[in-house]
This record gives C-alpha cells, structure tokens and sequence, in this order.
C-alpha cells in the first residue's frame, strides 16, 4: 500500500543527511544483491553510484553484492 509513494527515498536521503551533518564519514555506501532491482533503483535515486561488486556469503551460500557509494559534497 505505501510502495511507490516515495517513503523510503525520503527516508534514505535524510539518513544519509544525518551521518553527513552529525559525523565526520567521508562517505557512505549501500550494499545491495543486484537481483533486488528496486532497491538499486532507490540507491540510484538518491544519487548514490555503483562501485565495486564483490564476492559475499548470505545465509552460508556465496552470493555477488553490488556496492553503492555517495561522498560527502565539498
């Protein structure tokens, strides 16, 4: 009932804000399995980017996560 309606984006962008103004991270990342396409669309939306993929293990079975990166603006 509340997909679609822009709750989580909202909730990711002010996250992100908070660590941005409340600690001195240069950057924060989003791990995400890349079949999960909505929320790669939603890291996507608040302008993070994919950076790497890498080997990971959910559950004891090997999987690829996707990593997403946004920095903090100068």
């Amino acid at each position: 009932e509340s997909q679609g309606r822009g709750m989580g984006t909202a909730a990711v962008r002010e996250v992100i804000d908070l660590v941005f103004e409340r600690t001195d991270a240069e950057r924060v990342l989003g791990i995400v399995d890349p079949r999960n396409v909505r929320s790669i669309r939603l890291l996507e939306r608040v302008g993070m980017r994919m950076v790497e993929s890498r080997a990971g293990v959910f559950r004891d079975v090997p999987c690829i996560d996707h990593v997403y990166s946004i920095s903090r603006k100068a």
